[in-house]
């Protein structure tokens, strides 16, 4: 027995030497395959197909939560999470264009293109006349925004989880977030990320991870140049989404997206939003800060659920 697990080790290893992005992909399958949640695909009417996992079902739930992912991540920042609301609710998180196992396009992407992409999701998948608690996190918070402007009528509420839209000043050294170059410098990013706690893996898994990432970067470089660097609310946007309930929560020390500015422009433009500041909370606290954030939402979807 000892031999055939050292047989396997080493065929791991060397396929993680060889085959890296394979292994890493293969990897983050198991992860899904291990938790509740089970992983789909889905072809939309425009020909583009949208990766997903589900969690329980829409006929026996009265909450269906639809989760979108920040920028260059997937949904698998959303596992644990994810996992541990109630049994009762449907959870759903996507892959959004040019993100995880989705359509990868070669133009730039907008946000209105991801936009009718999730709401081309929804009609696929039935969703359609069933009011959705629309979770997003960093750069899904300005689509989930933008999705409730478009669709107010299928949104029971929208969770913005240290959203992007509200800070002028912050310009991403693209090549480095997207395609850092070795393990220093993917580190480094990940400790900015998650506020000096990231997951560290082991040296070899990390540098299938960051070539994972880099194989990516001219994706999510057309996501970047087609609206992240110049995202911004409105006074505009806040008046539309007033009628819609709202939720913002942030991490005190996001080194990412900082807190004091996003919780002004809230405070100021948009009073109706209930607004949760978490203390000693980077920017990545849906991995780091599970337990605070389940029980701000749970609470939340209780509250505005019919």
């Amino acid at each position: 027995m000892y031999y055939y697990v050292l047989a396997v080790l080493v065929l791991l290893l060397s396929s993680l030497w060889m085959f890296p992005i394979a292994v890493f992909q293969f990897l983050l399958r198991l992860l899904v395959f291990f938790s509740p949640f089970k992983q789909k695909s889905i072809k939309l009417e425009d020909g583009k197909h949208c990766a997903y996992v589900e969690k329980g079902g829409k006929k026996s739930s009265k909450v269906t939560v639809l989760l979108l992912h920040g920028f260059t991540a997937s949904y698998v920042a959303y596992l644990e999470l994810g996992k541990m609301f109630p049994k009762s609710y449907h959870v759903i998180a996507v892959d959004w264009l040019n993100h995880g196992n989705s359509t990868q396009v070669k133009q730039l992407v907008t946000v209105e293109d991801v936009v009718n992409f999730i709401h081309m999701f929804v009609k696929e998948t039935g969703l359609l006349g069933r009011k959705l608690h629309i979770v997003g996190h960093s750069t899904g918070g300005f689509v989930a925004v933008h999705y409730a402007i478009k669709h107010p009528q299928e949104c029971a509420s929208i969770s913005l989880l240290s959203p992007l839209g509200v800070l002028t000043n912050v310009v991403l050294e693209l090549n480095s977030f997207c395609s850092p170059k070795n393990n220093k410098e993917f580190e480094e990013l990940l400790s900015i990320v998650y506020n000096g706690k990231p997951k560290m893996l082991p040296p070899i898994l990390m540098n299938a991870a960051r070539l994972h990432r880099c194989s990516m970067a001219e994706s999510h470089a057309q996501v970047y140049n087609g609206f992240i660097k110049d995202a911004k609310f409105s006074t505009d946007d806040m008046k539309k989404i007033s009628n819609i309930p709202s939720i913002l929560i942030w991490g005190d020390d996001d080194r990412l997206l900082p807190s004091d500015v996003g919780v002004k422009f809230f405070k100021e433009h948009s009073q109706q939003t209930e607004i949760h500041v978490l203390k000693g909370s980077g920017h990545m606290f849906i991995e780091t800060d599970v337990k605070k954030v389940l029980d701000l939402l749970n609470c939340w979807f209780e509250k505005n659920s019919v």
